[in-house]
C-alpha cells in the first residue's frame, strides 16, 4: 500500500462520495464517467512530466555544450572565460535542483492522483490499478522500481557534475 502522512491519515474516503440516492439510477453511470476523467488527468500529469523532463535535460545539454564550446576553444569568447566558468555551472545547478523538485513534486501529486483513482475503483467492478500495483509489489520489490524513484538520479548526476565545473573554477580563479 502506499505510505500516507499523518495528514492523509485523517482523510475518510467515504466521506468525499455522494450517496447513490442522490442520483438514482445514473449512480454508476456517473461514478465510471468520473472516473475516465480523473484517469485521463492522471495521464495528463504524466504527459506534462515527460515535456518537463525533456525540456529540463535539453537545457541542461545546452548548458554543457556551450561551457564545452567557451572554455574549450580559443576564440574571441576566451575573454569571457572567467565568469563563464562559474556562471554556467552555476545556471546548471540551479536548473538541476529546480529539476529535483520538479520530480518530488510530480511524485507527490500523482501518489495522491492514484490514491484517489484506488478508492474510485473500489467502488468499481474490477481494481485494475490496484491489481497492477500489487503485481508490481506496491512498487518495493525487485520486480519494479517506481520511475520517480529512478529519474531523480539524472539531476543529480549533472549536479554532481556542476559541482565538479564550480570546484574547477574556483581553484582557477
Amino acid at each position: 500500500m502506499l505510505k500516507s502522512s499523518k495528514s492523509q491519515a485523517k482523510i475518510d474516503p467515504a466521506a468525499w462520495f455522494n450517496s447513490p440516492e442522490l442520483f438514482g439510477t445514473e449512480y454508476n453511470k456517473l461514478l465510471l464517467e468520473q472516473y475516465k476523467l480523473y484517469v485521463e488527468t492522471s495521464n495528463k500529469v504524466s504527459d506534462r512530466r515527460g515535456t518537463a523532463h525533456t525540456l529540463l535535460l535539453t537545457v541542461n545539454t545546452s548548458l554543457v555544450t556551450v561551457y564545452g564550446l567557451v572554455i574549450g576553444k580559443d576564440t574571441t569568447l576566451t575573454s569571457a572565460r572567467g565568469p563563464w566558468m562559474w556562471l554556467v555551472p552555476l545556471a546548471g545547478l540551479l536548473v538541476t535542483i529546480t529539476w529535483f523538485m520538479l520530480i518530488r513534486a510530480y511524485r507527490a501529486l500523482n501518489s495522491g492522483k492514484f490514491k484517489v483513482v484506488h478508492e474510485l475503483e473500489s467502488r468499481l467492478p474490477g481494481r485494475l490499478f490496484d491489481l497492477e500495483w500489487e503485481f508490481l509489489e506496491r512498487g518495493e520489490g525487485w520486480r519494479y522500481t517506481p520511475l520517480s524513484h529512478m529519474e531523480q538520479y539524472i539531476p543529480v548526476v549533472f549536479g554532481v557534475f556542476y559541482l565538479g565545473l564550480l570546484a574547477v573554477a574556483m581553484r582557477l580563479l
